[in-house]
């Protein structure tokens, strides 16, 4: 990995014992000790635009990566134009597909918003189970072993399918922030 899990490791440490509170501007220094090339958030989301806005101070160029909780409307309000540039991976969610654009109207209609992943994964997960209980009964074992036996479930949320371990595997894709809209980066 080019060194970079050693790096981010190192780094980690050094930032947990300085870290932790709403002011991390004091903990960011740290990273200059172990040649950081960029920051991965991980955080909860209520924290993520303070840090990628405190960041920004002090590493305009730096990239910063994170996850699919960044696409929370709240965050892109909270961070403003510090957030163009950032990216993070998403599960990938076929918007243009028939069955996903009925569901996203339906979905705006009832709640007034667009749905996020975690509606989309929620959705998916009732309809599985759902699916199993139809099948086996109450019976949970049962339910497991033919959800765990799905190879490429067309859901809402994108394609599923499960390893021989049990992982699920699904499809995902590179976003970034670019003039305050997500936008794909790599697919």
């Amino acid at each position: 990995m080019h060194g970079v899990r050693e790096k981010a490791f190192k780094g980690l440490e050094a930032f947990q014992r300085r870290g932790g509170d709403a002011e991390f501007l004091p903990s960011f220094p740290v990273l200059d000790q172990f040649g950081a090339e960029g920051v991965y958030i991980v955080a909860l989301n209520f924290q993520n635009a303070r840090i990628v806005k405190q960041f920004r101070q002090l590493y305009p160029e730096l990239p910063i990566f994170g996850q699919f909780e960044l696409e929370d409307p709240a965050f892109l309000d909270a961070a403003g134009g510090f957030a163009d540039g950032v990216i993070y991976v998403y599960p990938k969610v076929d918007t243009f597909s028939p069955e996903v654009q009925q569901f996203i109207t339906e979905f705006k209609t009832k709640y007034g918003s667009d749905p996020n992943y975690y509606v989309y994964v929620g959705y998916d997960a009732l309809n599985l189970y759902d699916w199993g209980v139809g099948v086996c009964g109450l019976d949970p074992k049962c339910v497991i072993s033919k959800i765990l036996s799905l190879k490429n479930y067309l859901g809402i949320g994108g394609s599923i399918s499960f390893a021989d371990d049990k992982s699920i595997l699904k499809e995902f894709e590179i976003r970034m922030f670019k003039n305050g809209k997500p936008v794909l980066y790599l697919s």
